[in-house]
């Protein structure tokens, strides 16, 4: 039960994220950056880091934890080593200009969540 609400609750952000941050008719699409992430290995990375943010936020004290939320998204970058974190930053900032994109992204975040929840049940 908590998984689909915590699944609800990214959906609903995603959206809400990505309408706010539609450019203006007018404005020209930025660039991608030199060293553009592949949108399936940010796929990946954003998969990731959501279902390391919920199992934070599922400890009841997350302050006696013995790791910090800096130390997981430094753990799930580790696990991408073909990607530097100034890449998925700048990858990020990107995809995030395009709200076409992004909402795609993030509907195969949630893709990626649901296959793995079914993987694991």
């Amino acid at each position: 039960m908590v998984k689909q609400y915590f699944l609800l609750f990214v959906v609903a952000l995603a959206v809400l994220f990505t309408d706010a941050c539609r450019p203006a008719a007018n404005t020209p699409a930025p660039a991608p950056p030199a060293n553009l992430i592949a949108e399936d290995t940010l796929i990946q990375i954003l998969a990731d880091i959501h279902l390391l943010e919920a199992a934070y936020k599922d400890h009841k004290n997350a302050t006696q934890l013995p790791y910090s939320k800096e130390q997981m998204y430094a753990w799930v970058m580790q696990h991408h080593p073909s990607v530097k974190i100034e890449d998925f930053k700048n990858s990020f900032i990107y995809y995030s200009s395009q709200a076409d994109k992004m909402e795609r992204i993030y509907d195969r975040v949630m893709e990626e969540l649901s296959r793995r929840e079914a993987k694991n049940d």
